[in-house]
This record gives structure tokens, C-alpha cells and sequence, in this order.
């Protein structure tokens, strides 16, 4: 009996995606659903994917699968009813979804591991407090409670310890285990912890440093059952295990969880959707719950356990101050440097922390108040000393450095801002006797250099460590005394809702690096602005006051995540254009959108089409709207259906993000 196979085939949403294909009878024995196949689609040979065999032969003519590519299948079909439902929820096309989950191709950076025993802290017993997380855990992968909970600890808590704990639990009864932390968190240190504790043959590392072949020997590593534990960033969330019993987001208010590609998913969205397909128990955590999670919590959608001291003995709190830098010409405030010259002297190390690379930043005029902008993104340059040029965080160009200004020509240009290039120097000549270590996206460019970097300050070799975001979460450093933050305020933005949430959990973490092994620490806030609410809030160690108030006022606003957004970008080389599509697709938008008019469990509204805060992109114009609603589904049918009916122009495209994270 004759054998065909229905494909997928990668297309956009709204486009044919599923194709029917013969297969020559000495494949018949190789075909399988999941299993990827090359075939002739519009006269180039690609690659497909098996979804269905069947033995009705159809009623048009077909080609012939071409070969199969696989010995056994790369996509589950849990994954399928995953993707499905992804392509739902997320305006995606099916086949988009299922390739972004299987793609093994090389990611941007690239970071390897190796293990190295005598470096990984020996496991040490539990507290009453993490035994009692462990407890409640343990009892519902057990039981099969299909339970949600909230590990909400300080840092320095042991959430980590709490986390393994339960993994070990669910391993010896023989279930498997998912364990996210992002990007910036899968550390070479928490790698080892993990290999050395449970064998490197029952552990997979889903990392940024994989190659495509290495992706997929672990792809199939862990398709053979083989692998009990798989560890990763974002992507590790559609690891192909079978019978998971603990699904784990370690700092789930981490933006880094929220792809930035076509498919725009929540790690974390997605982890929800695959406790409820395994029937397991998830565990999220952090010690700055997001709002979402806090409202989950006060809702009881997610039981809250709760570690409220340090699991080192002695270790306590540290001393938070906060100073103005209003009166201050230098970077390094007086007080700083007093604690900075302090912390030396006691043979201790400090942190000190600036979420802003380079050396100036904003390069202004002032006569005209005109702003030095990348030609090709509509975002401000930023002058690297090291490279003696102007540089476009976005698109990566480098410019000569030009002091006069464009629009007026006045022959001066002042600089509004600074980064981490600026307070290396400035760290370096007021302390010349100290060994200091910067650490950011310019000087982390070679494989392995930030996880050496890390480990040369973590074994005394240098004194202070400068660094942006990756500095400030999911390390440890037991000498570490002093943490200062140079402006707290450095990517504030009054205009997003988020920013409050945002400064409030960036501070409160890279806080948390200092006296995490000690009874005596202190931590110095520099800002403009030392009454801002979310900063009064780190200084009293308030985090429940901060996420209370937070949340009523989104309340008051009718903001995420009392309602869901979804934000639609329409970007062209040409302006007029993506602003004609943008307008059309508004007007389809409203007419659709009322016809559920009356149905107050069906209200959706959009806002005005205009110009996104970065209006070009990579000599992109891009224009945007936002939609509202208490129904995400119902956003992302409206979406969906308005988007299918739309034929777009060649040079336009549109992006759909449901539940974005930034408006910029």
C-alpha cells in the first residue's frame, strides 16, 4: 500500500503551510511523524517536517519525498500540541513556531562550559526554611498535585539549593525535570553545581554556545531518555523530554524570557502551557517577584513559599544608602569613594555597577539641542574610547568622531551621559594601586572571557569589578563587602509603565552581590533622584511595600497585568508606506472590533497609529499600535483574523508581540 506524508513547510502566517508527498517504497520503513524530511517545494530543495502518514492516496498528482533526514523523530508530539497552541496565542504561523523550536542552527554568543570540581561549593543542609519549600515541593511532584508555586526568597536565601533539591526528588522517581534561569544567569559556575551533582550523563546544557551539531546530539541525547536534567536560557523550555515532573523559572521577572524574534514568546508563558500538557509542578522564583507573579499570588493562582533570611549563618542584610548626585562634577561621589578606599583597606572587593557601556554617551549641541543619531537607527551614538569612534548600539557602525554639530554648526558638542569605559578610568587614577576588572559586552567579546573574568575576581585577582546587567544577578563572591551603583537612573524612561518595576528589581539584585558571606556590608546608591518611590523601597528593604503599591496603581491604569496588550509593528524602507499599511490595518481592526461591541466580556481597544520612540531601526521606519483587552485570545484572533485578510505590499512587514514587554 502506497505511503504519503503531509509536511510543514516554513511560511508565514496566512499562507498555505501543509503539503502532501508520496514516498518511494524503500522509505515507507523510515517515515514517521516528527521526522524531518527534504523534499522539491516551488523548484528548490528544502527541508520539511512529517506531521502526518497516511495511506489515502489524494486526489492530486504528488512528488516524491526526496530523503529522510532522521533516524528517529526531533518533534514530540507534545511539542506539535505545544507549537499549536503557541501559534495561537502568539499571531504565529504553525510552521514558524515549529521551526523556531527545532532550529539548530548557531546562536550569537558563544559560551562553553567546562567542569572543573574543586571550583563548585559542596552542598551544604537545608534550613527550616528552604526544608520547608523542599517539603511542600517534594509532596506535590509525589502526589501528582499539578501544583504552582512561588519560591519568593531574598538573595543570598538558598532558592538555588531549594530548587535542586526538589530536582533531585523528582529524578529518584523517575521523572525528568526543566530548569530555566536566563540568559545572563546560566553561569558557568551554576553549570557545575548542577553536572557534579547529578552526572554529566543525566544532565543537558542547552546553551548559546552549541553548534548546530552539538544542538542536535543533545536534541537526540535527549530524545533517547538518556538525560533526566535539562538546564538552559529561554529555548531550553521546548527540550523534548517526556514524563516531566518539575518545570523550574528561576528569576522569572527577567526580561531576557521574552524572544526577541519572529515568535515573540514568554519563556514563562510557555512553561504554564507545559505544566498543564505533562500535568507536573512548576516552580517560579525570585527575589523581585514580577507584578505578574505577585498578582498570581495574591489571586491564588500560585502558592507562595517564602525564605526570608540568608542561608549563610551571620550573613545579614546590608546597609543601603542612597546619594544625590545632583552636586557632584565627578562620577565618583565623595561618599563612594570613601566607602571604595574603606573596602581596600580591609582587603575586601566591591562591586560597582553602571547599566550603560562605553565612555560618553548623547552626544547634544548646545545652541540648537540637536543629538548626534545613527544615519540608519534613530537611536543616539555613543563614543568608545577604546576604538576612538562613535558606535550605534543597534546596528553596530562606527563613525568618526565629530565635535561639530550638523544642524548649526556650532563648533562644540557636549555629552549628556557616560558609561562603563568612563568609570573604569576615573576608578583607575583615583585608586592607582588597585586591580580593577571591567566586565561588559566590549570586553566579553571572545569565547569564555566573561566566565574567566568572573572567576579571576571570585579567586582575589582583582579588587573591583565595573559592570553592567551581566555583573548584577546569580553570583556569588564571598569577599565582596561594597556594591556602589553608579546612576540608577542611567535607562530610565518616564514613558513606559515598566520602568518603575524595572529600576526596582535591577537595583534590588545587583544589591543583593554584596555581603551575601558576611555581617557587615554596604550598599551606595548614586541618583538624580533619591526620593523616587521604587529606590525608597530598596533602601528599607521593602519589597512587598514596593510590588503592593505597583500593582494598585496599575490597577488605577487599567494596566498589564490587569489587562493584556498587544503591540503590532509595521516597518518599511520606505515611511510612507509602512504608515499607509499601519493605518489600513487600524481600520479593519476597529470595524472587526465592532462588531463585539454591547459583549463587556469582548472589549478591545486600539490606540492611535504613530511613530515607535525608536522610529528607524537598521534603515527600517517603523510605525506601531497597541491593542488592549481582558481576552488574550480574543486579542489574538482579532489580530489573526484582520492580519490573513491583508495582503501586504513586498516591502513591508508586520510584527505581532502579545504581551510585550517594551513599547520602544
Amino acid at each position: 500500500m502506497a505511503v504519503f506524508v503531509d509536511v510543514l513547510i516554513k511560511v508565514p502566517l496566512g499562507i498555505k503551510e501543509t503539503y502532501t508527498y508520496s514516498v518511494k517504497p524503500e522509505d515507507e520503513d523510515k517515515v514517521a511523524f516528527g521526522k524531518r524530511v527534504e523534499v522539491n517545494f516551488n523548484n528548490r530543495l528544502i527541508t520539511a517536517i512529517i506531521v502526518k502518514v497516511q495511506n489515502e492516496k489524494p486526489s492530486f498528482n504528488t512528488k516524491d519525498v526526496i530523503r529522510v533526514l532522521d533516524d528517529k523523530p526531533v518533534l514530540t508530539e507534545e511539542l506539535y500540541t505545544l507549537s499549536e497552541w503557541m501559534a495561537r496565542y502568539y499571531v504565529s504561523s504553525l510552521s514558524e513556531v515549529v521551526y523556531s523550536i527545532i532550529s539548530f542552527k548557531k546562536a550569537k554568543l558563544a559560551r562553553i562550559f567546562n567542569i572543573e570540581e574543586e571550583t563548585v561549593a559542596k552542598i551544604t543542609s537545608l534550613n527550616e526554611e528552604q526544608q520547608g519549600a523542599v517539603d511542600a515541593i517534594n509532596s506535590s511532584i509525589e502526589n501528582n498535585k499539578d501544583e504552582s508555586f512561588y519560591l519568593y526568597g531574598i538573595t543570598g536565601s538558598g532558592k538555588t539549593e531549594v530548587y535542586l533539591s526538589a530536582a533531585e526528588k523528582t529524578v529518584a522517581i523517575g521523572k525528568t525535570v526543566i530548569f530555566l534561569v536566563p540568559e545572563i544567569g546560566l553561569t558557568y559556575e551554576l553549570v557545575q553545581r548542577i553536572i557534579l551533582r547529578f552526572g554529566k550523563e543525566k544532565v543537558a546544557v542547552l546553551h548559546s554556545g552549541l553548534t548546530d551539531s552539538e544542538r542536535l546530539g543533545e536534541w537526540n541525547r535527549i530524545l533517547s531518555g538518556e538525560v533526566k536534567i535539562v538546564l538552559g536560557a529561554r529555548s531550553a523550555i521546548f527540550a523534548p523530554l517526556s514524563n516531566i515532573g518539575l518545570i523550574i523559572v528561576d528569576e522569572e521577572h527577567d526580561s531576557s524570557y521574552k524572544s526577541d524574534s519572529f515568535v515573540r514568546y514568554n519563556a514563562k508563558t510557555v512553561a504554564y502551557k507545559r505544566k498543564v500538557l505533562n500535568n507536573c509542578t512548576i516552580v517560579l522564583g525570585s527575589a523581585t517577584p514580577s507584578l505578574e507573579s505577585w498578582k498570581a499570588i495574591k489571586d491564588g493562582r500560585l502558592k507562595l513559599l517564602t525564605l526570608k533570611n540568608r542561608a549563610v549563618k551571620d550573613s545579614a542584610f546590608s546597609k543601603i544608602e542612597l546619594v544625590t548626585t545632583a552636586t557632584n562634577s565627578s562620577v565618583i561621589s565623595v561618599q563612594l569613594a570613601d566607602l571604595i578606599q574603606q573596602t581596600l583597606d580591609k582587603k575586601e572587593q566591591a562591586i560597582i555597577f553602571l547599566n550603560k557601556r562605553g565612555f560618553l554617551h548623547r552626544q547634544e549641541c548646545p545652541e540648537c539641542g540637536t543629538v548626534k543619531l545613527c544615519p540608519h537607527c534613530s537611536i543616539p551614538l555613543t563614543y568608545h574610547k577604546q576604538y576612538n569612534r562613535l558606535v550605534c548600539h543597534e546596528c553596530g557602525r562606527m563613525y568618526e568622531v565629530d565635535m561639530r554639530c550638523e544642524n548649526c554648526g556650532a563648533e562644540t558638542t557636549l555629552y549628556k551621559s557616560y558609561g562603563t569605559e568612563l568609570v573604569e578610568k576615573e576608578i583607575t587614577e583615583r585608586f592607582p594601586f588597585a586591580r580593577v576588572l571591567r566586565l561588559d559586552s566590549d570586553t566579553t567579546t571572545r569565547k569564555g572571557s566573561f566566565e574567566k573574568g568572573i572567576k579571576a575576581f571570585r579567586d582575589g585577582k582583582a579588587d573591583i569589578l565595573i559592570g553592567t546587567k551581566m555583573v548584577a544577578k546569580g553570583l556569588n563572591f564571598p569577599r565582596v563587602s561594597l556594591v556602589g551603583v553608579i546612576n540608577a537612573l542611567a535607562n530610565y524612561s518616564a514613558s513606559d509603565f515598566r520602568s518603575d518595576e524595572q529600576l526596582f528589581d535591577l537595583i534590588e539584585q545587583v544589591a543583593g552581590r554584596s555581603g551575601r558571606f558576611m555581617s557587615e556590608s554596604t550598599v551606595l546608591v548614586q541618583s538624580s533622584d533619591t526620593f523616587m518611590f521604587p529606590l525608597q523601597c530598596v533602601k528599607n528593604h521593602d519589597t512587598e511595600g514596593f510590588l503592593n503599591e505597583a500593582l494598585l496603581a496599575r490597577s488605577m491604569l487599567s494596566l498589564p497585568p490587569y489587562t493584556h496588550f498587544a503591540r503590532l509593528v509595521v516597518k518599511s524602507k520606505k515611511a510612507e508606506s509602512a504608515e499607509k499599511i499601519l493605518k489600513l490595518l487600524k481600520y479593519r481592526l476597529d470595524s472587526l472590533i465592532a462588531n463585539f461591541r454591547g459583549d463587556v466580556n469582548k472589549t478591545v481597544s486600539t490606540s492611535e497609529c504613530g511613530k515607535c520612540p525608536y522610529e528607524k531601526l537598521q534603515d527600517y521606519y517603523r510605525y506601531h499600535l497597541v491593542l488592549s483587552s481582558n481576552s488574550v485570545s480574543l486579542l489574538s484572533y482579532i489580530i489573526k483574523t484582520v492580519l490573513e485578510s491583508v495582503t501586504l505590499p513586498y516591502n513591508v512587514t508586520v510584527t505581532v508581540d502579545v504581551d510585550p514587554l517594551s513599547l520602544t
